[in-house]
């Protein structure tokens, strides 16, 4: 825990985020953390699954209420080779209600849905921004993507387990494609949840963001049109808080242990926390200053 990049984010909420890896098979012209064989950033990251596992326990156990598991990293679950595992370790956690995991769907297949669902899977939320395979290869970077066999592995998940589609709506780009996907969720009978596309300072920013007032009065008449709800609203449920091993302002000394995702970052470690460093120079023991600590998320720079 103490980075967004990898490991285990908990808000204080009955949502866990758990994010195993950094790696993406595709590359998205809107990726909001730049991820992909594209990538800009300068290191990867790939976490033990029985390690992980073993973190997300502890976690579990203090918050000591129902907990919803979102596998959701910074790139995609599929690549991840301990996927399986992973669902199976998080199924045997006492308090572990849904476990979701949030794809592109290139590397889904019939037989993975179905081995995904035996270790214990309850929902997948698949990305699915475009209906026809000129644009869906367009905006996912890559020319071998399938939307064919996308809208195949789909329409077998809705029937498997709970499917949402999440397309992510942008301006002058895929506006027409979006109502197919809400007409295709409605007759396989999946859910679908709109996105709406935000930029992000490391992300990949193809267009300007809607104003969410605009892009709920979209969503608006897509309902009228459709007859489908596609206004939701997720009701969180607090949990304790974890406690935190450092505030804003404190001068810790911190073991930095590693290069960080991006240049002129590494990461550090203190009291079984990580911690993002900027400005250090070197590895082993050093004088730190925390910037941020919220929600377990941990920022400094070095003195």
């Amino acid at each position: 825990m103490g980075t967004m990049y990898f490991g285990v984010l908990d808000r204080n909420t009955n949502i866990l985020e758990v994010r195993p890896t950094t790696l993406c098979n595709i590359n998205c012209t809107f990726c909001s953390v730049n991820a992909g064989p594209k990538a800009t950033y300068k290191t990867d990251f790939v976490v033990e699954e029985s390690y992980l596992a073993e973190e997300i326990k502890k976690i579990v156990e203090f918050k000591d209420s129902k907990m919803d598991i979102w596998i959701n990293p910074q790139g995609d679950p599929t690549v991840y080779p301990d996927l399986i595992p992973l669902i199976k370790d998080c199924r045997k956690i006492k308090h572990v209600n849904k476990i979701i995991i949030i794809t592109n769907g290139l590397l889904l297949s019939e037989k993975k849905i179905d081995d995904y669902k035996e270790a214990g899977l309850t929902q997948i939320s698949l990305s699915m921004n475009a209906f026809t395979n000129e644009k869906a290869a367009e905006l996912a970077g890559l020319k071998a993507y399938n939307i064919e066999k996308i809208r195949r592995v789909c329409t077998y998940a809705a029937k498997q387990l709970e499917l949402v589609l999440t397309p992510v709506y942008m301006k002058n780009t895929n506006e027409q494609e979006i109502e197919s996907i809400v007409n295709f969720a409605k007759e396989i009978g999946a859910e679908i949840s709109i996105q709406n596309f935000c930029k992000n300072r490391r992300g990949r920013n193809p267009v300007s963001s809607v104003p969410f007032k605009k892009f709920y009065k979209h969503l608006q008449e897509l309902e009228t049109k459709f007859n489908m709800k596609l206004i939701k609203v997720d009701k969180l449920i607090k949990t304790p808080s974890l406690p935190k091993v450092a505030k804003r302002g404190q001068v810790i000394e911190a073991n930095i242990i590693m290069d960080s995702k991006y240049e002129n970052e590494k990461i550090a470690i203190y009291k079984d926390k990580c911690i993002i460093v900027y400005n250090a120079k070197r590895f082993g023991i050093a004088k730190v200053k925390i910037m941020k600590a919220s929600h377990n998320f941990y920022y400094a720079k070095a003195l």
